[in-house]
């Protein structure tokens, strides 16, 4: 067995793509409710980690596409899904999104997008990088505004779309979706500990103006480990239908 994740229901190998599985991909795939969804997009599928909690979510006639621009990424995700308990059931596809032509609305779009600016170019941590797991991280791959806006066009009326950014973005993301009638409905910033301030959150759109109620609570706050390094009850209850130890 190659190298990779190991969870409840199914193997995760991520030797082939330039994104390893990551606790951050793991709490947003756990966090995503599958609710009613029937049609499902995995944007930039990576490992194809997403899609394969969503499978194992998801009614097992519903419909699930996972696309990525890296041959790898593609060939990896198809290897893990064949090897899956649901092998046949995901259509993978190797393109950009500007070029994927989807013939009808999805009611769950699903992303973990490329999110680095080229800040880092230069860098000694930045060279040392393969231009696979370049182009994974750095969001000139796919900008937000980009993004955003084919969500706007394939999210059917009722869908909901869920991604993940650094929580120093939130502000930028929000104001990006709301200029294409997207609103922030949920958000979960990730800490490592209670000690250290949040970097990453877990966002949740869907159509039309927020209620003016709507952003009262917003967002929430996870804690992955406590104060002796184990895993939070919090950490465990989100993600137990996947941890293997959970």
């Amino acid at each position: 067995m190659g190298k990779g994740f190991q969870c409840k229901q199914f193997f995760v190998g991520h030797d082939h793509c330039a994104m390893k599985v990551s606790t951050d991909a793991l709490v947003l795939g756990s966090w995503i409710s599958t609710d009613n969804a029937s049609k499902a997009l995995d944007i930039g599928c990576g490992s194809g980690i997403l899609s394969l909690m969503l499978r194992q979510r998801m009614e097992k006639a519903s419909e699930i596409t996972a696309l990525d621009t890296d041959a790898g990424a593609v060939r990896q995700t198809r290897l893990n899904i064949a090897n899956s308990p649901w092998p046949n059931t995901v259509n993978i596809l190797h393109c950009p999104l500007a070029r994927f032509q989807a013939t009808d609305t999805f009611n769950l779009i699903v992303c973990n997008p490329p999110y680095f600016s080229n800040a880092g170019v230069g860098q000694h941590a930045h060279l040392k990088q393969s231009d696979e797991r370049q182009n994974a991280r750095h969001d000139n791959a796919l900008p937000p505004i980009e993004l955003f806006s084919w969500v706007a066009q394939y999210l059917s009326e009722t869908g909901r779309f869920y991604c993940l950014y650094p929580a120093s973005r939130l502000a930028e993301i929000t104001n990006v979706a709301a200029t294409v009638n997207l609103h922030l409905s949920a958000a979960l910033k990730l800490h490592h500990s209670a000690t250290k301030s949040a970097h990453a959150v877990a966002l949740k759109f869907e159509r039309g103006q927020a209620p003016a109620q709507l952003h009262t609570g917003i967002p929430t706050r996870l804690f992955i480990r406590n104060d002796d390094n184990q895993y939070t009850h919090a950490y465990k209850s989100l993600c137990h239908a996947f941890y293997l130890n959970f």
